[in-house]
């Protein structure tokens, strides 16, 4: 029969092996929650916008028309399942607080054929798009499929939302204009904020973009980044 001395013994050295199981088994259930069962974790960054003059309001004096913007989204899922992206939306606020807008995407863009396209004007500055968008059209928004630790890219063609009195588009005007994209993800009521940029829009920019032209702004969190290099 063992002595005290001999169990002590004995329960000393299977400690540490024990410890030892233990510790492997939670770093496997670990690995595999992380690499196969996490659930999807989806992530939207933006380019700076390119702003365009949408032109399908009557032009007044006090309202010359909406604006549109055209931005590339990448859609990163960090989690191990696939995510599906049901929604995505552009919350537009001046730096005041006097605009307070909302867009949504209504068509894909075939980003190289607005490059292509730059160098035809358009025939008219009041037309919906111009024929540098229209010839770049890919299709409607549709939900995004997003797998496991990837990352897709699309460009999108926004505009106001019309049907929301708080949020009503009104008119571009001389602001620092804070822009936030927000997510809704498949079985999920409410819009995660994922990134957010800061643009200054001057009066000449205004000129520019009523006059039928399109016009890229760099947001002030690039030009921050930029100006450390040396």
């Amino acid at each position: 029969m063992p002595t005290r001395e001999e169990k002590h013994k004995n329960g000393s050295l299977l400690s540490p092996s024990l410890f030892i199981s233990i510790g492997a088994l939670l770093l496997s259930a670990w690995v595999a929650y992380t690499s196969t069962l996490s659930p999807p974790d989806v992530h939207v960054s933006f380019s700076d916008p390119v702003w365009i003059h949408l032109g399908d309001l009557p032009t007044k004096e006090d309202s010359p028309g909406e604006v549109g913007l055209v931005l590339t989204c990448s859609f990163t899922n960090t989690g191990a399942r696939n995510g599906v992206v049901e929604d995505v939306l552009l919350r537009i606020q001046s730096e005041d607080g006097s605009e307070n807008w909302l867009f949504f995407p209504i068509f894909q863009i075939d980003a190289s054929k607005v490059l292509l396209a730059r160098e035809v004007p358009s025939p008219s500055p009041t037309s919906i798009v111009g024929v540098q968008l229209m010839n770049a059209l890919s299709g409607i928004f549709y939900p995004v499929g997003v797998p496991g630790r990837s990352s897709v890219a699309l460009t999108y063609l926004f505009k106001p939302v019309r049907d929301l009195a708080a949020l009503k588009y009104t008119k571009l005007t001389p602001h620092t204009y804070e822009i936030a994209a927000l997510v809704r993800m498949a079985g999920e009521d409410g819009y995660k904020r994922t990134q957010t940029i800061s643009v200054k829009i001057v009066p000449h920019s205004i000129d520019i973009i009523n006059s039928g032209q399109s016009l890229q702004i760099q947001s002030d969190q690039e030009h921050n980044a930029r100006s450390y290099v040396k």
